[in-house]
């Protein structure tokens, strides 16, 4: 019975072979856009949801009372550029509350292998818990030990293969600048598309705040700073805690303390800051394309 129903089915589709072709046509390319939309969609709503932390970790923020609006005419604008002596602030204030705090900033710098030089980008400095609270996964090095020397550098995979081919370069020296050596101690797989964090080499940031003072001070503010808060605390008691030390030590009550969680930072679109952003409206968008589909 069955195959009789698949000859008529077969020579009916045959005698309306464009209209049938059409059809069938027609279909396969609602099905291939339907589901590359849904994988758009779930590459999207992944981001930072990877690393170990994430129901913890928030990048520390700051927005401007309406007389001091020189972020923009949004109240909810905020920036992620901290100063590098607020951890110390922030830390000092807060120890129950804090687990760890992440300073990150970026160089351009001029870098040396065995006479070949070029200047690069994507050259990060942080504090040693970005291995551990991110995920960052090393394919030769310990996360534990990686970035305790300040000489140290971490390579992601395509930068090591970029100067030392198939070699294992943990190890090897880079020069920095013609000023310094960098060790490298460390290489992490290329990082994914779907996390915020960018960048092909990291040393750590006792690397560049190595004069006396640098570590505490508060006028160069051009750090992103991250904190994994305690188990327990919520994010709305860290930012009124963090608010009292802007008010009371920093004497800046014009900022108003912001947490934002990691998990969201790719759709955080007024923010100022380095990670990349999508309007969320665009995912929920091609999210009901996908299902009319």
């Amino acid at each position: 019975m069955t195959k009789n129903y698949l000859l008529v089915a077969f020579r009916s589709l045959s005698r309306q072979g464009g209209i049938t072709a059409l059809n069938v046509g027609g279909l396969a390319i609602g099905l291939a856009a339907c589901f590359l939309l849904v994988l758009f969609v779930q590459h999207e709503l992944s981001f930072d949801t990877q690393h170990p932390l994430a129901d913890r970790t928030y990048r520390v923020t700051y927005g401007v009372t309406e007389a001091e609006s020189w972020l923009g005419d949004d109240p909810e604008t905020r920036s992620a550029n901290i100063a590098a002596g607020v951890k110390k602030l922030f830390t000092d204030a807060m120890p129950a509350d804090i687990a760890d705090y992440i300073r990150l900033d970026f160089r351009s710098p001029y870098l040396t292998v065995d006479g070949a030089s070029r200047s690069v980008n994507g050259f990060a400095t942080a504090d040693a818990a970005i291995l551990t609270t991110f995920d960052l996964p090393l394919i030769h090095g310990d996360p534990a030990t990686a970035l305790d020397d300040p000489q140290s550098v971490v390579l992601t995979e395509t930068a090591a293969a970029s100067w030392f081919g198939d070699e294992n370069p943990v190890g090897r020296t880079i020069r920095y600048d013609d000023q310094a050596d960098l060790t490298v101690t460390g290489v992490l797989r290329d990082l994914p598309t779907n996390q915020h964090l960018r960048f092909d080499y990291l040393v750590p940031i006792t690397f560049v705040l190595f004069r006396p003072g640098q570590e505490d001070d508060l006028s160069n503010w051009n750090y992103q700073s991250y904190v994994v808060l305690a188990e327990g605390v919520t994010e709305a008691d860290a930012e009124a805690r963090m608010q009292v030390v802007f008010d009371e030590q920093l004497g800046e009550s014009n900022l108003l303390a912001d947490l934002e969680p990691v998990t969201s930072l790719h759709f955080e679109t007024k923010t100022y800051g380095r990670a990349p952003v999508r309007d969320q409206r665009y995912v929920w968008a091609f999210s009901i394309i996908a299902g009319l589909i």
